[in-house]
């Protein structure tokens, strides 16, 4: 029998409740849950009934009769204690909470923004109500007791200037208020829960939790917080690493647009004879400092700094009139004040330093230069090799920068020269502020013996401290003393090598336009405050949607997801120095691949959430949290889009060559013409399979267009010869596609393919000119992939035209002509590439040889192996990868000595051969392979 309920839905007093009569005790029909719930919540009324009853009579009234009340969460007094409170002064305690209109007030000391948003227009009130009503006998008005503000009358957002409000009474802004609350009303009808999704427990909350709960409930605070829905926008937008960060990709890829524009006109003359360098090191001096002070003079000659605020605040720039007290950049504004009491703080003008920032890169890109290396927004790397011959020119090309600079922006630089990176920069230190030096190989020792080690770069506190240790090193002097062997043993095979060779000068660094984009992060340890664990899930899909933003706006897609998690660190306080900051904290980072690109939310959120609770810190102690695309790709699926929209036109638009018959549109003409105006770099080619010149017909050809009858007959003429040269050049547009292992595979292989002069496969003899050189004729890529095997007589022609086809991406081209049947094998064929030099070993080259000499050195050397051993072993794989390109033979041997002390647990060899893995990773890195896996 299904439970009569009453007609009104919210019970108003103890009365209503009769125990012994009550149909909520009769039984329940079979999956009625419905029914089942509303006893559930009539037997709960008796029992606060039967609480009533039990009172005595003097410790009860009326006060709260008609009532409905509810109670959220951890509160004080006691959730037991508020209950009693209730019942027995006449009200309807609720347990379970139907929805908004079910209950009169709800009792709770905090909210998540998530429940502050769906009850904003209900009567939240803290506990503290219900006992001071009790205290002075009368309900109290809830407006003076409210958990939380309103939100439509608070300005209290931190990042920016507060809109000042409208005065009271305005009709307008009434009419749009109530419209507004409407609204929210039927949305908060919609989003109505039930308890189980609605009562949240706070007794179980950490202590850094609870600090964060309390710290939250002024709303000054939250809405500074990531609490706040808007907060993302207003960080990035304040942020003065983002915009950095943003102008420095910004800056690379426009530079690489202007060299490229500018190539035509000023082309690179590269000297191969040439043996040294020219290398300029370009700065600012004090950038944000500088811009910030350079319309004013008054300014210039006093000490200045740049920061947010006040106290807490972090120095992001000082002017050297500043650092004559000891003030320095990361110092806090209050140390800094005590340092110098006349210190003026200057606010961020982050669009002067762009504008700054852009003539300062214009004038670079306009001077004389082979490549430009963009290290920060005032900060950059020229090789101007091919446009001097001494240190003298570069002088004079630097004093030029630096009188241009100083008439466009009003700003100082100085300039460092060196015949390769480490110098420059050293160069640079000397030439601060406000001038130019050079350093040349020459006067290197003199110059390096005094610094400390810890002013080479790659040099930390660490490494400094373990060479004093060992060596009693502290100066690059004593440094260069020590032997390249000895630093290898210490620090490994590259690391100390790279010690050997910077302690003396020697860079090997180059610097180039074709600096792809390896990843894209979004990274926030500011205002990073969490109480419950969906705070941080909420706030770290608001990030995934940022990131998610970012590679669009690049058009890239991700293979690899990383996360990272800053938590408090143990025995840090809940609140540092610096105002919302992370404070000291320890970094957590795990990352996860995909199978193949994607920039699905799905799919990447599945894996974010999944890292997120795998590393399972407590959300109070989170203070930062970043995300981070690795091994990124083009997004090439809008173009295969638009392909498929122009394989549409030339389907139905083809051309018979065999026959009389043409049918191109004046509109498909249009398209030609336009493809052609924008890629005039493009070498023509004629992917045609034509019959003999005799079967053409020549009122067929002159139909088509003026481009397409050149090529053509361009095509008609090679056919002639029997000759096809290897190429003598690479296609720099292709090259720039590959990724850089690939990128310098091919150049290696092709440096020895012209050296051995390598050609293609013929079935004819050279023909040679009067002088006794050989015609080359040259084909672009392209043409190569397209040529038809004499061996297939029955080949489909790719169903595209080819001008379009040429303006894909090269990936792309090889899809569509593997769509229409073309036989790349043939291709393959036609080209003799010497095979990779064996590496031997012992005189020994086989993997399974090589194992049982492994086998061997592993058994008789049971007290470890001799260092000079494992170092020429180590020696030998990295030789297998760099010579040989044989990963997989040298994973085989890593794992195969591994595996042999698996068993027996050798401490000796454990470490030799951890350091042998330790060497054959770094020449992976080096050659920028992915580690190889080994255990």
């Amino acid at each position: 029998m299904a439970f009569n309920q009453r007609k009104r839905r919210r019970p108003v007093g103890i009365a209503d409740f009769d125990e012994a009569n009550d149909e909520a005790y009769e039984s329940v029909g079979f999956h009625d849950y419905a029914d089942y719930f509303s006893r559930k919540q009539r037997k709960l009324q008796n029992q606060n009934a039967a609480l009533y009853k039990s009172i005595d009579e003097d410790s009860k009234s009326d006060l709260f009769h008609g009532l409905a009340i509810a109670i959220n969460g951890y509160t004080k007094p006691s959730y037991t204690e508020l209950r009693q409170m209730i019942v027995s002064n006449g009200g309807t305690f609720i347990q379970y909470v139907d929805g908004k209109t079910s209950i009169s007030y709800l009792v709770c000391s905090f909210l998540t923004p998530s429940k502050a948003r769906q009850w904003k227009h209900q009567k939240v009130v803290k506990p503290e109500w219900i006992v001071d009503c009790i205290k002075q006998k009368k309900i109290l008005p809830w407006i003076n007791y409210r958990t939380f503000q309103a939100s439509s009358a608070q300005a209290t957002l931190s990042f920016v200037a507060s809109k000042p409000s409208q005065p009271e009474g305005n009709l307008e802004d009434i009419q749009t208020s109530s419209q507004e609350e409407e609204h929210d009303n039927e949305k908060d009808k919609t989003k109505e829960s039930k308890a189980k999704g609605f009562l949240d427990d706070l007794s179980g909350l950490s202590a850094s939790s609870l600090h964060n709960y309390q710290l939250l409930k002024n709303p000054n605070v939250r809405n500074s917080t990531t609490q706040n829905q808007d907060f993302l926008e207003n960080f990035f937008s304040s942020s003065r690493l983002h915009h950095l960060s943003t102008w420095k990709a910004d800056f690379k890829n426009e530079i690489q647009a202007m060299t490229t524009a500018s190539e035509p006109v000023r082309p690179i003359m590269k000297d191969k004879s040439k043996k040294s360098r020219f290398l300029l090191h370009v700065d600012f001096d004090c950038f944000f400092a500088s811009v910030s002070t350079r319309f004013s003079h008054e300014l210039r000659l006093k000490p200045v700094a740049v920061a947010h605020g006040i106290k807490n605040s972090e120095i992001a720039s000082c002017n050297y009139e500043a650092r004559k007290f000891g003030i320095k950049n990361g110092m806090y504004v209050g140390t800094a004040k005590n340092l110098c009491p006349s210190l003026r703080v200057v606010d961020y003008d982050f669009g002067a330093y762009e504008s700054v920032s852009r003539e300062f890169y214009t004038i670079l890109v306009n001077t004389l230069h082979d490549y430009i290396k963009v290290i920060s927004i005032d900060e950059a790397l020229l090789d101007i090799t091919s446009s001097v011959s001494s240190f003298q020119d570069c002088f004079e090309i630097a004093e030029s920068i630096r009188s241009q600079v100083r008439e466009k922006t009003n700003c100082e630089v100085s300039v460092g020269i060196g015949p390769n990176v480490l110098l420059a920069r050293l160069a640079l230190r000397k030439a601060k502020p406000h001038n130019v030096y050079s350093l040349s190989i020459e006067n290197v020792f003199d110059v390096l013996s005094p610094l400390s080690v810890q002013d080479l770069p790659g040099v930390g506190s660490s490494q400094a401290q373990k060479l004093f240790n060992l060596y009693g090193v502290r100066t690059i002097g004593q440094l260069q003393r020590i032997e390249k062997f000895n630093l290898q043993e210490t620090f490994g095979v590259n690391y100390g090598l790279h010690l050997y060779n910077i302690s003396r000068g020697i860079d090997t660094d180059i610097i180039n336009n074709e600096t792809p984009r390896r990843s894209i992060s979004v990274d926030v340890n500011w205002g990073v405050r969490f109480v419950f664990q969906e705070d941080g899930i909420d706030f770290l899909k608001r990030l995934l949607h940022e990131l998610l933003s970012r590679m669009g706006k690049c058009q890239v897609l991700l293979h690899q997801i990383q996360l990272r998690i800053l938590k408090r660190a143990d025995g840090a306080p809940f609140s540092p120095p610096k105002y919302l900051g992370a404070g000291e904290v320890t970094s957590f980072t795990k990352s996860s691949t995909f199978t193949s690109a994607t920039n699905s939310f799905d799919l990447i959120w599945k894996k974010v959430t999944s890292m997120y609770k795998t590393i399972n810190v407590d959300p109070g102690d989170v203070r930062g949290i970043g995300l981070q695309a690795l091994k990124i790709i083009k997004d090439n699926s809008k173009i295969r889009k638009d392909y498929r929209s122009i394989q549409s036109i030339t389907s139905r638009n083809k051309v018979s060559l065999k026959g009389a018959s043409v049918d191109i549109s004046s509109k498909d003409k249009e398209i030609i013409s336009q493809k052609k105006q924008l890629s005039p770099k493009l070498i023509p080619s004629t992917p045609y399979d034509l019959p003999s010149s005799s079967q053409i017909s020549s009122s067929a050809l002159a139909q088509l267009p003026p481009s397409m009858q050149s090529d053509i007959q361009q095509q008609l003429r090679l056919q002639k010869r029997s000759i096809t040269e290897y190429p003598s050049q690479l296609d720099p547009l292709f090259m720039v596609e590959l990724p850089t292992p690939i990128r310098n595979e091919v150049n290696d292989n092709h440096e020895i393919a012209m050296n051995k002069r390598l050609s293609l496969k013929s079935h004819a003899d050279n023909k040679i000119d009067e002088r006794g050189k050989k015609k080359i004729r040259q084909e672009n890529a392209f043409d190569k992939l397209l040529q038809i095997s004499k061996k297939s007589k029955t080949i489909n022609k790719p169903n595209v035209d080819y001008l379009t086809l040429k303006e894909l991406p090269k990936d792309l081209q090889k899809q569509i002509l593997k769509e229409s049947n073309l036989q790349k094998s043939d291709l393959i064929s036609e080209v003799k590439l010497e095979k990779p030099h064996i590496v031997t070993f012992q005189h020994v080259q086989s993997l399974e040889d090589l194992r049982g000499l492994l086998t061997k050195w592993y058994s008789k050397a049971s007290k470890g192996p001799n260092i000079h051993d494992v170092n020429y072993f180590a020696n030998y794989v990295c030789r297998v990868i760099r010579e040989e390109k044989n990963l997989g033979k040298a994973q085989m041997m890593l794992k195969w000595l591994y595996q042999l002390n698996r068993k027996e647990c050798n401490k000796p060899w454990e470490k030799a051969i951890d350091k042998i893995i330790e060497t054959v990773q770094g020449e992976c890195l080096q050659r920028n392979i992915p580690p190889l896996m080994i255990f």
